[in-house]
């Protein structure tokens, strides 16, 4: 897992780790796959959309809208697969205020919550007692 912290998002962190990590695959005979968990994901405009869809939402210059993807496709990463449901926990209902805090769950199906400053779509069946969250990824390999 990486993640690199705001305040140091500007400075190109995040490709120099890629680069060691290729630089250890290649060492070792290996090949680099890496499950992509988009940041701008998390974002309110973006954590209800479907995940694929997300993934292949472009800017301008024909490069992806997400930071992270675009990153990788600069970096000629190969796009290998979309998995909706790579990251998926499940809980009942009263260990998810437990943990996240009263989110006003009145009827079954899906909530936005804001949930230590990120946003989620949550999947609420009140019927089961049980909430589902899902943060899909993009599978990338890096050419070693």
């Amino acid at each position: 897992f990486v993640h690199v912290i705001k305040k140091f998002r500007e400075k190109k962190l995040s490709g120099v780790i890629v680069e060691e990590m290729k630089k250890l695959a290649k060492k070792d005979n290996k090949s680099l796959i890496i499950p992509l968990r988009p940041p701008l994901r998390y974002e309110q405009n973006y954590c209800a959309m479907d995940f694929k869809d997300f993934c292949n939402l472009k800017r301008d210059d024909g490069l992806p809208k997400d930071p992270w993807l675009r990153l990788h496709a600069k970096l000629n990463a190969k796009n290998l697969k979309i998995s909706n449901t790579s990251h998926q926990r499940s809980m009942s209902i009263s260990s998810f205020y437990n943990l996240f805090g009263d989110k006003k769950i009145s009827k079954t199906g899906y909530y936005k919550f804001k949930i230590f400053g990120n946003w989620h779509n949550v999947y609420a069946d009140l019927n089961l007692n049980i909430i589902v969250m899902n943060e899909g990824c993009q599978w990338v390999q890096h050419r070693i």
